[in-house]
Order: structure tokens, then sequence, then C-alpha cells
């Protein structure tokens, strides 16, 4: 009798460890959407580049780095995609993570607002009524 309860003893604690041995290599779930997301943005995908940018602003599934969420933003921006130019323009403008630059705070408001976005124009019209020469060559 003693003898079974010791066996099944150890085989709790043996299962216990490789429980905790598998949590600590077990990936989040957010990790694992990341590594898909980076797959497409790595692709050329304009809308997964994006959403790279944005869980590299918040750390979600990735380290925290401002600069690779500039990086991929940026990809995504030039493709055309609407709320990276804002996320650039927004990056720009409070100087997250790169040097504050209205110029180009300015440059992707007006390209977000030439595609109608209404949030991008109130930023370019605030910013341009501030600063009237902010738009010139």
């Amino acid at each position: 009798m003693f003898a079974v309860a010791a066996r099944l003893a150890r085989c709790f604690k043996i299962s216990i460890v490789c429980l905790i041995l598998f949590s600590a290599q077990a990936q989040t779930a957010d990790e694992i959407k990341a590594e898909a997301i980076k797959a497409a943005a790595e692709a050329g995908h304009a809308f997964a580049q994006a959403n790279l940018g944005v869980m590299y602003i918040n750390g979600n599934g990735v380290p925290q780095d401002y600069k690779l969420a500039v990086k991929w933003y940026m990809k995504s921006a030039e493709q055309g995609h609407v709320q990276a130019q804002v996320n650039l323009g927004t990056i720009y403008y409070a100087g997250e993570g790169v040097r504050q630059n209205y110029k180009l705070a300015a440059k992707w408001y007006k390209k977000a607002a030439e595609q109608g976005h209404a949030q991008a124009q109130e930023m370019l019209r605030r910013m341009v009524e501030a600063n009237p020469k902010l738009m010139g060559e």
C-alpha cells in the first residue's frame, strides 16, 4: 500500500516538474500572433506591417521597441496604409522613440489627410494654424 502511494507521489512530482518546464518554454498567444504577423509583414503586407508596428509600440508579443515600430510603420505608410501614416505623424509629433519633428509629423498627417482621415486632417489643420511655414518647401 505504501509502495503504491510512494510511486504515485513520485509520478505526481515528476508531472509537476514537467509541467513547470513546459510552461516556461511555451509561448504566449501574443508571441504566436506576433510571429505570424511578422511573417506577413516581412512578405510585404502593409496591414501586417502596421499591426506589427502597433505590437512594437505596445510591447504585445514582442519587446517594446519604438525604433522597430517606426521601421514597420514606415514600410506600411509608404504603401499608403492610412493608419500607419497617422501613427507615424503622431510619433513624430510627440517625439515618442524618435526625435520630435513637426515637419515629418505634418508630412505623414498630410498623406493620411489626403486619404480622408479626419483625425489627420484636424491635426494637420492645427499644426499649420500654429506654424503656417510648416508646409513650406
